[in-house]
């Protein structure tokens, strides 16, 4: 097993059940249905089977328990980035092995994404201050890296770095938007990985059949 392996192992293996936890799953639940603003403590704890005391202890406040939220979040997003840049093999080998498993994260916190996509696009929640575009900006980093460096070892074209970049990330955009909006499309690791395929393919340096 790889250390990648490993961690993935150990993380899925770590209960979702104590008090800390169950508060978090509880105010995304009502953050995402509710939004930020129209979200109480009372209700929080509630949900979570908890008292206001256990919410305070372990972070303060309703801010205090979104941000735990995103950085919850952003932690296990870097997490993915760091596991997927360890992969070896093809450049084509990265970077679906990066995408895939930011769309398996994506399908495990469904609820924790929609409510951020919220935050980020929607109408003011009130929601506290985060820096929301470090997610985007740490993706494109890691892409830009890899980019750069099949280009350079001629595992594809001389094209600008950029367009790859980019046509990568609406790759993967296509994918958590299925997630989000389009449930019924079934849309899956395997379609990701084909739509990465047929990019790769027209950007191969050499033709394949």
């Amino acid at each position: 097993m790889t250390r990648s392996a490993t961690r993935r192992s150990r993380r899925r293996a770590i209960p979702a059940d104590s008090p800390r936890d169950r508060l978090l799953v509880a105010a995304t639940a009502l953050f995402t249905s509710r939004g930020y603003a129209g979200t109480s403590v009372r209700e929080i704890v509630e949900h979570a089977g908890v008292t206001k005391p256990v919410l305070y202890y372990y972070f303060g406040n309703k801010e205090g328990i979104y941000r735990a939220l995103v950085a919850q979040l952003l932690s296990e997003f870097e997490a993915r980035l760091a596991e997927g840049q360890e992969h070896r093999g093809s450049l084509r080998d990265r970077v679906t092995a990066v995408c895939v498993d930011l769309f398996r994260l994506v399908e495990q916190r469904l609820d924790a994404v929609r409510f951020l996509y919220g935050v980020y696009y929607g109408p003011p929640q009130s929601a506290p201050p985060f820096d929301l575009d470090i997610f985007p900006r740490r993706f494109r980093a890691t892409l830009e890296k890899a980019v750069r460096e099949g280009i350079a070892a001629g595992e594809l074209r001389r094209l600008r770095a950029e367009d790859v970049i980019t046509a990568i990330e609406a790759m993967l955009n296509i994918g958590v938007e299925a997630a989000l909006t389009e449930p019924e499309r079934h849309f899956s690791n395997k379609d990701l990985t084909r739509l990465i395929d047929l990019l790769f393919t027209g950007a191969a340096a050499t033709p394949t059949s």
